[in-house]
């Protein structure tokens, strides 16, 4: 249970990490 939760989280901002490196890109 609690290394899913773990997993989930570092799997949330990984995910968040490449929508922003995504979006700075095509802003550029």
């Amino acid at each position: 249970m609690y290394l899913g939760c773990f997993l989930l989280k570092n799997f949330l901002l990984i995910v968040s990490k490449s929508n922003h490196n995504k979006n700075k890109a095509t802003l550029n």
